[in-house]
This record gives structure tokens, sequence and C-alpha cells, in this order.
């Protein structure tokens, strides 16, 4: 029942969003690539590039017709509120009522996948170990996220299962180096990803601030204090806070200071956690591995949802 509840709202959001005529979405036409490339980020037409370093899995999820990458994502959000209630409990609802597995349905980052096929693999450890190696490799083919984290894998082993598998920082490693293997034999080139270059040499990012310093603290703010419910906001050309409507303007503000203040509640209670040694420190070297590259999500929270059920 969990599972359809976040199922149905999902489906119910998409279709207000269709049919609003201000929603992003309700003005998509012909190619999602071209759209996105034209609308949201120039960097998006990489992944028709030939010549691409871009991890490949999600350039083929960008062709599927734009519905059905809608559709997909609606089940993407209620999986994975169910593995995440599964392993937290009731907690989860928390996640659910920030937004967490309806906000980035209909915004077609690899947010939403990323983190569905990640936090999978983390369920799965005590339930597959294979099929948790299995998916840390197709995870890895969404996003470069994961391209150091051989080094930490028998470490989170041995917290969720008792058993230091030396062998499986190997295996973590040849299952997440198909990218890099694929970029060394095209373009003898081993790299996940350009993405990170491209994020620092941007005109967009890097160069439009006065200083590198200044596009970190706006990434911490992003990533760390902000809510999810400013991708919803802009959704809604009109709900965005910059949009000059002051009554919508106020609402997204409203409901951002409540997200961030539970945020600020939660990292709180994990830190004293952690000083009390009431975590899983599976967890915790999970949460120290990504919060570094979120600095450098280049179009906000990139990576909050796996870090976000890890902290509860």
């Amino acid at each position: 029942m969990r599972f359809i509840f976040i199922l149905f709202i999902n489906i119910t959001y998409c279709l207000i969003l269709l049919n609003h005529p201000k929603s992003e979405i309700s003005n998509i036409d012909g190619n999602v690539i071209d759209h996105y490339t034209e609308n949201i980020s120039k960097d998006t037409g990489s992944y028709l590039n030939p010549g691409s370093f871009r991890t490949i899995g999600y350039g083929y999820i960008l062709r599927l017709p734009f519905k059905s990458i809608l559709i997909l994502n609606c089940f993407l959000g209620a999986w994975l509120f169910y593995i995440v209630f599964d392993m937290i409990g009731r907690k989860a609802w928390l996640l659910a009522f920030l937004g967490a597995f309806t906000v980035y349905v209909p915004i077609l980052y690899t947010d939403l996948l990323f983190a569905t096929i990640f936090i999978t693999a983390i369920w799965m450890i005590r339930k597959n170990i294979w099929i948790h190696f299995l998916l840390l490799g197709i995870a890895s083919l969404v996003r470069p996220s994961l391209a150091w984290f051989f080094l930490i894998e028998p470490v989170v082993l041995w917290y969720y299962r008792k058993e230091f598998l030396w062998w499986s920082a190997v295996v973590v490693f040849v299952v997440t180096s198909f990218s890099p293997i694929r970029n060394y034999i095209l373009y003898n080139t081993w790299t996940h990803s350009t993405v990170l270059r491209f994020n620092i040499e941007s005109d967009d990012y890097y160069g439009g601030r006065e200083s590198t310093m200044q596009y970190f603290k706006d990434a911490f703010k992003a990533n760390y204090l902000s809510g999810h419910y400013d991708y919803a906001g802009a959704m809604y050309n009109k709900y965005k806070r910059d949009s000059g409507d002051k009554e919508a303007s106020r609402i997204m503000w409203v409901s951002n200071i409540i997200c961030v203040l539970i945020n600020l509640f939660i990292w709180l209670r994990f830190t004293i956690r952690i000083l009390q040694r009431k975590v899983n420190w599976g967890n915790v070297i999970m949460v120290c591995y990504f919060v570094v590259p979120t600095l450098f999500g280049a179009a906000g929270a990139r990576l909050r949802l796996p870090i976000e059920w890890m902290l509860l």
C-alpha cells in the first residue's frame, strides 16, 4: 500500500503538470535532449555527441519518449520510498513530506534514477551481495559518482554484514569501470566523465561567479540547506522566487524555510549521534564519500537523495 500511495501521488502530480499551461513540462515538444539543451543545461547535448565522455546510461533514458520517462520516474519514486521505508522505518515519511520521492519525478535529471539504483544496491547488501555489485555497476552508468566507491566498499560491507570482504573492492572497481574502459578504448583517456571539468570551465557556473569560493558557498546552500520544493516551484514559472509574483514567492519562501529547518535538525541529530557513537559507521563513511562531490553539483542538490536517507 505504501508503494501504491506514493505512486498515486506521483502520477497525479505529473498529470497536473502536463495540463498546467505554466508548467515547464507541458511545453516540451519533440526531443527531450533538445529541450533540456536549449532551456536548462547546454551540457545535456553532449549525450548525443559520439565523442562525448559522458556516462552512457542516462543518455539512453533521455532518448525514450517524454511520457515514458515520466512514467518510469513515477515508479522509481514509489520504489525508492518502499525500500527506504524497509530500511529506516516510519522516518521515511519525513522524507516523503520533504518531497524526496515526488518532487524529482517530472525533473529529467539523473538524480532520481541514480539514487534509486544506488540505494537499492545498499538495500541488497544483506539480501544478495552479487545483485548489490551488479546494481552498483548499473548506477555507475547513470552518474560518475561511484568512481572511487571501491575504496570504501569493504568497510561498508563490514558494517552491514560484519564481513570484511577485501576482494569486494576489486569487484566494485571492475563493475563500475565500464565507462572509463569505453573511453580508454575509443579515446585513449581513462575517465568516468568530463562533467566536472565542464562545471569548472563553464561560464554559467564558475566563470559567472565572483570567485570559486562563492561557487562553493552557493553549492553548499543548495545541497545541504535548501528544500526540495525549490524544484517543485521551478516547474511552474509563476512560482519561481524571482518571478515577481509576491504571493507565489512568499509561498515558496515559507515552504523552503520549513524544509531548511528540518534539514538543520536532521544534520544536528546526525552529528549528535556520531558523537554518541550510535550510528552505522558504514553510513557515516558513505555520507562523507558523497558530501564532497555534491559541492560540484552544478545544477543544485544533485546527490541529496542518497545522503538524506543515510542521515536518517
